[in-house]
């Protein structure tokens, strides 16, 4: 094992780097033919890190304790990925709200939706998880949108979700759930900042490609014809003064 205690991992194959993983728990030799093994069954180092635990544990040369090993490892980039975005406290732009919202996703098979909450400064005062569904689509639950925004007296919120199949471009649910957040945040006087969708390292901004802009435009759009034909209505029953 000494001979990789000042080891770094730039510069290294998937392979070698799992390898220097398994080192820690199990004789070399082992280590190396398991991290061959592996590789060669999911094609990358990440691939092997978000495999089930219970699966990699029923792999050739593999343990139950390595499999926790190798969960453990992922676990903790993940953590050290969103500890690290916690610091920065303050949203400027829909890249830095990307790169705070990114752990979230990390390591994440199905869909989910996170949700982050500003004040007027920019300062994050929520940022969590707040769905999971599906594979194919995530329902973006309003209530509970709506109970955090509140119950933070947020200013801004800005909603994101994973697209697992590795294509960030909306669907016309996510045009559709959009306009439901828009319309319930702006009830209750909070900004709807943007809706970020994530895909294998790539993703859309809806504000930045002006989707947001359009589906604010048909809230408004929408409000004033029901406030017209409520006023039109008023003066058929009531005549006008």
């Amino acid at each position: 094992m000494e001979k990789y205690n000042n080891e770094i991992f730039s510069g290294k194959t998937g392979t070698e780097a799992l390898q220097i993983l398994l080192a820690f728990i199990m004789p070399e030799d082992a280590a190396k033919n398991a991290a061959k093994e592996l590789i060669r069954e999911y094609t990358s180092y990440s691939s092997v890190l978000e495999a089930p635990q219970s699966e990699l544990a029923e792999k050739l040369g593999m343990s139950a304790n390595a499999a926790r090993y190798l969960h453990a490892i992922r676990e903790s980039a993940a953590f050290l990925a969103e500890d690290k975005s916690s610091e920065m406290r303050r949203i400027f732009d829909s890249a830095s709200a990307y790169e705070a919202l990114k752990p979230k996703f990390m390591g994440r098979k199905r869909e989910a939706v996170a949700l982050m909450l500003l004040d007027e400064r920019g300062r994050i005062l929520y940022n969590g998880i707040v769905n999971e569904g599906g594979i194919a689509e995530v329902p973006i639950y309003i209530r509970r949108v709506v109970e955090l925004c509140l119950m933070y007296d947020a200013y801004t919120a800005i909603i994101a979700h994973n697209h697992p199949s590795g294509n960030p471009v909306p669907s016309r649910n996510d045009i559709n759930s959009t306009r439901d957040v828009e319309f319930a945040l702006n009830g209750i006087d909070v900004q709807l900042e943007d809706h970020i969708i994530f895909a294998e390292g790539d993703y859309i901004s809806l504000k930045s490609s002006e989707w947001l802009s359009a589906i604010k435009q048909e809230v408004i759009d929408y409000k004033k014809s029901v406030k017209r034909e409520a006023r039109e209505e008023e003066n058929t029953l009531f005549g006008e003064d």
